[in-house]
């Protein structure tokens, strides 16, 4: 009974890892931008919320997609054409052909959504073995930087 579960819970095991790796990654990035040591206490006290993330932009789309559900399921009930399509076309120009620049969603709602999106959903706590395989990985990265003449 329980073996058409088995791929299911599978997919929950490794989406919690992948947020637990989302998670680690803010937090080193956040520890670059505060010029911070890489240790682990510095890791485990940074935040996993990023304002920078593309989550905002994610939020966005969501938002956008969910007004061209509307639009449909009204122009369905209501027989109109000429509207929903100017409205959907608004919505497919300013999904595809905005410039989808990090800044250009700064605007205090999405950053409230995405933040609250990041802090519940798309990051976890990483574990141990996690940040001591980030740990190796940032000092590799910091040696090839130094290398390439940036400041550390």
């Amino acid at each position: 009974m329980l073996l058409p579960l088995r791929p299911l819970m599978g997919m929950v095991v490794a989406t919690k890892k992948m947020w637990q790796w989302h998670g680690l990654e803010h937090k080193l990035v956040s520890l670059y931008y505060e010029d911070k040591n890489r240790t682990k206490e510095n890791i485990l006290s940074a935040p996993s919320v990023d304002p920078k993330c593309g989550t905002r932009i994610e939020v966005l789309k969501f938002i956008l997609l969910m007004f061209l559900l509307v639009i449909y399921i009204v122009s369905f009930f209501t027989n109109t054409t000429l509207l929903p399509i100017i409205l959907i076309l608004l919505i497919i120009y300013i999904c595809i052909y905005r410039n989808t620049e990090i800044s250009d969603y700064n605007h205090p709602i999405f950053l409230k959504m995405s933040m609250w999106i990041q802090r519940h959903i798309t990051t976890k706590e990483p574990e141990d073995w996690q940040i001591e395989q980030a740990l190796e990985l940032a000092q590799k990265l910091d040696a090839e930087l130094i290398e390439l003449g940036y400041i550390i």
